[in-house]
């Protein structure tokens, strides 16, 4: 098992690299143009964005980790996903654009119903480079996925910068994500060294469909789960107040995503390897809820306790309601992180139609949770989608505690370390700020957040090497060992 951990770690760091690389771009890109667009402008384009999003959904069938998955790949088997997806490519992105109309009556938004069109090319283009991007990671060539992630989230957001500086508006952003798709197929194609096929074969699509059915509808449902809210917020309370949420919520997003986003593949591999060993299985998925535990669960704290400075310095004055719709969403967003761990060890044991219903009742209970908690406003929406995901992750935790040999001791004790870890760190940022509040004068905004940001993470260091709990300070020190042996010698441990 200590390779398999060596191989998930590995995996786990590119991801993260790959993410916090585009994540830096998406942040630069933000804050130029939260002082160039208005809030209306990022409605407009937080439409566009959904609509992309679930057609992506739709023509996926999730054929494209199923190619990933099978044990023997033959020539008919990416012929037959691609002429599939182009086939669903061209009947989704056509019903976008004979709809556009409706949609943006919907939305009440004129620019809504003239972008939305547009965003069916940009689909169409993102269809040309998922099986090169499946067959590359069947290639486990991370290291050029991360690249291409990496120039994709640049490309985007100076590209919008521009567009934005010559007067575009809500047009800089709809045509960035074309500029961006169009760069990802292109290079993908290229490295994956494959040449696209129109044909199919009967029996790969027979043996591809019967994992990738659940899975399409599952990911169909994540996908309508994680953009439904911004639809009703936009119906009940206008496009104005989605692009604050929006803002909220993409910045909770993007954390979410760096955690979770090569992790969860890499988990899905390793875990598949021990479904047959209920034992390995077990320790494995404690381990890793352990490890996403303490990476992300601090983070979300820290993020949730500096929001104020964190929206002033990044997006300006402007956006100031944004703040608790953030706060809020940190806490699901920590939530969400572990969900998709869950899901993915359910995978691993072959489960997934288990998770269709749930994820139905996931989007139910968001549209009923923002519809009543929009009464209230945005900080209302917001919690609205914090219970929705409570009852989701207590379903998932029940599904995999049905479908493997977990206890619920085993989903549920994994987690009070990071949680204190998160404790100690929103502690020591808060009382860092009431010890200076009391005997100094006030700080600009930018070395106040500077400060708590230094507090915090000293904080979670200090925690992460001296916890009480064991099972933390064994992890972290082979995680140094692993890559950074330097640096354990340095601080005085030794290997374990």
């Amino acid at each position: 098992m200590a390779s398999y951990g060596r191989e998930a770690k590995s995996g786990f760091l590119w991801g993260v690299l790959g993410r916090a690389t585009s994540t830096i771009a998406a942040i630069a890109g933000t804050v130029v143009l939260a002082r160039m667009l208005t809030p209306h402008d990022f409605g407009v384009a937080a439409t566009v964005t959904f609509f992309i999003t679930v057609a992506q959904r739709i023509s996926n069938l999730g054929f494209n980790t199923a190619l990933i998955r099978v044990p023997e790949l033959r020539r008919d088997h990416p012929a037959t996903v691609f002429a599939v997806n182009v086939a669903l490519g061209v009947i989704v992105g056509g019903l976008l654009a004979l709809t556009a109309p409706w949609l943006g009556a919907f939305y009440r938004s004129p620019e809504a119903a003239r972008a939305i069109p547009v965003a069916g090319l940009t689909f169409a283009l993102g269809v040309l480079g998922t099986v090169p991007g499946a067959l590359m990671a069947r290639q486990l060539k991370f290291r050029q996925l991360v690249m291409i992630e990496a120039v994709y989230g640049w490309l985007v957001t100076l590209s919008s910068v521009v567009l934005a500086f010559f007067g575009l508006g809500y047009w800089s952003l709809v045509y960035s994500l074309l500029i961006g798709a169009a760069w990802d197929a292109t290079v993908k194609l290229i490295m994956a060294r494959w040449r696209p096929e129109l044909w199919w074969s009967r029996a790969a699509l027979r043996e591809l469909l019967s994992f990738g059915a659940g899975l399409h509808l599952k990911r169909l449902l994540d996908s309508v789960a994680l953009n439904i809210d911004n639809m009703v917020i936009g119906r009940t309370l206008g496009l104005t107040a989605l692009g604050i949420y929006d803002k909220a919520f993409t910045s909770v997003n993007r954390a979410v995503t760096m955690v979770s986003y090569a992790g969860q593949t890499v988990s899905l591999s390793v875990l598949g390897k021990m479904q047959d060993d209920p034992e390995r299985f077990r320790k494995a998925f404690r381990r890793i809820t352990l490890g996403i535990g303490i990476a992300s669960y601090p983070a979300f704290a820290g993020l949730a306790v500096v929001a104020k400075p964190l929206f002033l310095i990044l997006f300006g004055p402007q956006w100031i309601e944004a703040v608790i719709p953030f706060q809020v969403l940190c806490v699901a967003g920590a939530l969400k992180t572990y969900a998709s761990y869950i899901s993915s060890a359910v995978q691993a044991q072959g489960r997934v139609w288990g998770e269709v219903w749930r994820q139905a009742l996931y989007v139910s209970l968001i549209v009923g949770g923002v519809t009543v908690g929009s009464i209230w406003g945005l900080p209302g929406a917001s919690i609205g989608v914090l219970v929705a995901t409570v009852v989701m992750t207590i379903t998932m935790c029940d599904l995999l505690q049905k479908v493997s040999a977990l206890s619920w001791a085993d989903l549920i004790v994994p987690h009070f370390a990071a949680l204190g870890c998160g404790a100690v760190v929103a502690a020591s940022v808060m009382s860092e700020r009431m010890l200076y509040s009391y005997v100094g004068r006030p700080l600009p905004v930018g070395s106040q957040l500077a400060i708590e940001c230094g507090v915090g993470a000293v904080a979670a260091a200090i925690y992460l090497l001296t916890c009480p709990f064991k099972d933390v300070r064994v992890l972290v020190r082979e995680t140094l060992f692993d890559f950074a042996p330097s640096v354990g010698r340095k601080l005085g441990l030794s290997p374990i």
